[in-house]
């Protein structure tokens, strides 16, 4: 992996044992991985993606690939795994007493080989599979593999289909190390499609960035429900499909189609998924249907539809379109079919030079609650100050995307000038694109700089790419309101003013599911030994973006701590109980920050939160910490206590329990973060 930053973010992140610095450029900062020898255990290492925990509770996946290999594995000598994480489907393979099969599972990573070895030897099957720590374009017939594999297996797949490098491995493996008619499992893979108007993620889409698709659930978006933010205009089509027995060429890959039109809108994206065909008719699909926030499924983050954007159309009913679907090694893409060109359509577009934005900030700087709100507060409250003149001082996100809605915001009677602090770059692009006025003044640095007269109001736009957990959020702000306090007039007005945490109880029953231990029977296979070093030894608050998960507010949301931008202190503390306003089953807290704006205005405040359930992704993420154990909540009866610290220095602690109320029950024991 290699990474571009600014000099800046070079800075934070040279010296922390992940990445190092290797040269600069008129680019940025290269930054390459720092390979230094990792102490932590495996515990730290293999927990930190909860994706592989869900993967692994994911009954539906683990009954196909168990029903493909049994219709695959009568008859076969020797199976190839590639990336075979905990062993599982080297297992499935080979447990049947009866079975000849023998299998070399092959995982790259050192811990998961290890963990591998260890769960292979609790299921008494050492004699039968051999974990090998190589990538495998390192194996070699005669040193790993006994012969040339007649079965493969293979689980190397995203949400994207392809992000994993599936296809150089398939290739690489069926050169060397597969048997001329080996069997594969899956056999293949289908894309299915459908053309749908999103006019709520509109703004998200970028030609620069129309080739990466966007992973989301599509379903709890309201995609072919009655309620959508997503809605279908097409038929779905089987966009493409690979054989894994004849795997397509190395250059892109085109299928044209002609789905027809079932309703009129505009076309913003194709929404796909794709399907598995396991062999012996069974089939699985990365499609999940909408859930229920009290079910019985474990959440599945590791697979996900895709939405991928195209230049927006106009569609009427019973209209037929033209759009291709193009594949190379790396990724699927879509775009519309020109019947006049010979050419491939370019999954990037040429000439782009600077780093595009992530989509959810997309989404936050096209919301017209947020972009304008802080300015028309900090101009509403200038021209209230009796007649005073007041110079501004704005701190933007450095991406600089909400510096021109809040400049023009700032236009007002009772603002004199406006400074805006601003790496060079970005403000001279913005002033070369004409978006900024021309008497906003930039400056690259604060720090030196002595203001006459220093200013009054202090606008901080609540945004940091870092700053993922509202907390840090809340920290970010306030270090930058730090910075720049010297240079402040001693009155000065800060907006946002102040960040309270609010917190719902929500029952989700599926993301309490998708992180709890393994266990010791997942296909007739004992994987507890895995939970050691798949599960943290303590329960931490988990970013998370409730909208794409079945979920129902269980409490009103109410403050549990509130912290003043200027408020001096290394530390803070706050607490609240959580009264029911519906009955069901909790299984998580979930919380998230509101800047405070003034008193009178309208919004009040800015918040982080999420949109009701069904509703459309805001860009926002929230904290969800999960309890221990799920309780019920009774209407009108005290829910749960919520105990929040956190400090400058980064730690957090997080913490639930039942009321006593609740059941009749004592207080759970809280999991501190």
């Amino acid at each position: 992996r290699v990474a571009v930053c600014t000099e800046r973010a070079a800075g934070s992140l040279e010296g922390g044992a992940v990445w190092k610095k290797a040269e600069e450029g008129s680019g940025g900062c290269w930054l390459v991985p720092d390979c230094v020898e990792d102490s932590r255990d495996d515990a730290e290492l293999l927990h930190g993606s909860t994706s592989y925990l869900s993967m692994l509770h994911d009954a539906e996946r683990n009954r196909a690939y168990d029903r493909g290999l049994r219709a695959a594995a009568p008859g076969a000598k020797l199976l190839l795994d590639l990336g075979a994480g905990t062993g599982i489907l080297s297992m499935l393979a080979c447990r049947a007493p009866a079975s000849s099969c023998r299998a070399v599972a092959c995982e790259a990573y050192g811990a998961c080989a290890a963990l591998a070895e260890r769960v292979v030897a609790k299921n008494g099957l050492t004699d039968r599979v051999r974990v090998v720590n190589k990538v495998a374009s390192d194996l070699e017939v005669g040193v790993d593999l006994p012969e040339r594999a007649d079965l493969c297996v293979f689980e190397l797949f995203d949400s994207q289909l392809l992000g994993e490098s599936i296809l150089p491995i398939l290739r690489d493996a069926q050169a060397r190390l597969l048997a001329p008619n080996a069997i594969m499992v899956p056999r293949s893979v289908g894309i299915r499609a459908v053309v749908v108007e999103c006019v709520a993620l509109a703004s998200a889409d970028l030609p620069e960035i129309r080739g990466a698709p966007w992973p989301m659930m599509l379903s709890e978006l309201g995609l072919f429900g009655d309620d959508t933010a997503i809605r279908p205009l097409t038929e779905v089509w089987q966009a493409a499909g690979i054989d894994f027995s004849d795997l397509p060429s190395l250059g892109p890959n085109v299928a044209t189609a002609s789905p027809r039109a079932i309703a009129s809108g505009t076309a913003h994206a194709v929404a796909w998924w794709w399907e598995l065909d396991m062999g012996g008719g069974t089939s699985h699909s990365s499609w999940t249907p909408k859930g229920t926030s009290n079910g019985s499924a474990a959440a599945r983050h590791h697979w996900r539809p895709c939405l991928s954007f195209v230049a927006p159309r106009g569609v009427e009913a019973g209209s037929t379109l033209q759009i291709s679907a193009v594949h190379d090694d790396d990724a699927v893409w879509f775009a519309w079919h020109d019947p006049g060109s010979t050419t491939v359509p370019p999954r990037w577009v040429e000439g782009v030079t600077t780093i595009p934005p992530e989509r959810e900030r997309l989404l936050l700087a096209a919301s017209a609650a947020f972009a304008g709100s802080l300015g028309r507060a900090a101009a509403t409250l200038a021209d209230a100050s009796s007649g005073q003149k007041h110079e501004v001082l704005v701190l933007p996100a450095e991406d600089g995307l909400l510096l021109p809605a809040l400049a023009s915001a700032l236009s007002a009677p009772g603002v004199s000038g406006t400074t805006a602090v601003i790496p060079s770059r970005t403000g001279r692009r913005l002033m070369e694109k004409g978006r900024l006025p021309g008497d906003l003044k930039l400056l690259a640095g604060a720090s030196s700089v002595q203001f006459q007269p220093a200013p009054s109001v202090l606008v901080v736009e609540p945004f940091s790419p870092a700053a993922v957990l509202p907390w840090e959020l809340a920290l970010d702000c306030r270090r930058r309101v730090d910075a720049v306090k010297k240079m402040l007039a001693d009155d000065v007005l800060v907006l946002p003013s102040a960040v309270r945490f609010q917190a719902v109880l929500v029952e989700c029953s599926s993301a309490w599911l998708a992180r709890q231990p393994l266990p010791d029977d997942i296909c007739g296979l004992d994987l507890s030994e895995a939970n050691a070093s798949l599960l943290p030894r303590r329960s931490m608050p988990l970013e998370c973006h409730l909208c794409e998960l079945p979920w129902r507010p269980l409490s009103a949301p109410t403050e549990v701590l509130r912290l003043g931008l200027r408020e001096a202190g290394p530390a803070w503390r706050g607490s609240c109980e959580l009264l029911a306003t519906a009955a069901g089953d909790c299984h998580a807290v979930v919380v998230w920050a509101e800047f405070e704006l003034g008193t009178g205005l309208t919004p009040g405040w800015l918040s982080t939160g999420p949109p009701p359930p069904g509703g459309a992704p805001n860009g926002w993420s929230q904290a969800m910490q999960l309890v221990d154990v799920p309780f019920s909540v009774s209407v009108g009866e005290p829910g749960a206590e919520v105990h929040l610290d956190f400090s400058v220095a980064g730690a957090v602690r997080l913490a639930v329990a039942p009321s006593d109320a609740q059941g009749g029950s004592p207080p759970k024991r809280p999991r501190e973060a």
